[in-house]
């Protein structure tokens, strides 16, 4: 038998007398809990922001096998499963163009070009602005040596930055973010035409580097969603509705000034009752 869990729901408006057809859209989300009781079943349901929940930048870890000196251009390590090299674009400005990946161990950063299962090799030490050091490995067991974290680095335009986030994709290449880097939503359920239509000055998709360039370096587990709407979409100025088709877009907030027009009264007319206002700015 097939459930219903995840399955879409749909809700649509109208009134007697209307022909289905008729009936506007008004929301479509899918089915999470379902209940049932004395026989009436109850659906609770949320919309597509509900699969930002994931946590993202959880970063590798590893160790040091050998001593590493201060010039070494090539780590060895206990084990690289799950570290990836991203390619990047002409907005990135260390390595642009160019597929790299990046690791610390204590206060340096190492750009490394390739790996083997327990190496990285092609390693440019003291990267973004760090100091090459030498890392000792004495008679302690693996576990116990010097941590090899990986470090994520992310500079992108902010509309392209939050279309990887949220799918994983670097849109116009065939290239990708590493898996816990996004939340892994599937494009159909984005609103391209909103990405790409926000504004040159936000992104230019013919110059990725004329955009409104976002930078994140050191990045730690957490929560996906809170991270696009705290550190991408309050910067950049936007939200993302989700419209009654269930896709999620992206908008800019207007600005509002002091002496800007209303857009309507609120009266003895049209309001019943009325709670506290609450300001909150």
């Amino acid at each position: 038998e097939r459930g219903i869990r995840d399955a879409t729901v749909r809700y649509f408006f109208g009134f007697g007398g209307f022909d289905q057809t008729q009936f506007a859209l008004r929301a479509t989300q899918r089915a999470r809990v379902v209940s049932e009781s004395s026989g009436l079943y109850s659906i609770q349901c949320s919309d597509i922001q509900r699969a930002e929940r994931k946590d993202i930048f959880d970063p590798y870890v590893t160790t040091i096998s050998a001593t590493v000196s201060a010039s070494d251009t090539t780590i060895n390590v206990g084990d690289t499963t799950g570290f990836q090299t991203v390619a990047h674009g002409t907005s990135w400005s260390d390595s642009p163009s160019a597929t790299v990946g990046y690791i610390k161990i204590e206060d340096e950063v190492i750009r490394y070009t390739g790996k083997t299962g327990t190496s990285f090799t092609g390693c440019t030490r003291g990267a973004l602005g760090t100091t090459a050091t030498e890392y000792v490995v004495g008679s302690e067991s693996l576990e116990r040596r010097t941590k090899v974290e990986e470090y994520i680095y992310i500079e992108l335009p902010a509309p392209k930055l939050l279309w990887a986030l949220l799918t994983g994709e670097l849109y116009g290449t065939a290239n990708s973010l590493p898996s816990h880097w996004h939340v892994g939503i599937d494009a159909a359920d984005l609103r391209l035409d909103d990405f790409l239509a926000i504004g040159n000055d936000y992104w230019d998709t013919a110059d990725d580097s004329a955009g409104f360039i976002c930078r994140f370096e050191g990045l730690d587990k957490q929560d996906g969603k809170l991270f696009i709407e705290r550190e991408v979409l309050r910067l950049l100025g936007g939200f993302m509705p989700v419209y009654a088709d269930g896709t999620l877009g992206l908008r800019r907030m207007p600005e509002i000034g002091p002496d800007a027009p209303h857009v309507a009264v609120l009266d003895d007319s049209n309001v019943i009752s009325a709670g506290t206002l609450k300001h909150d700015t």
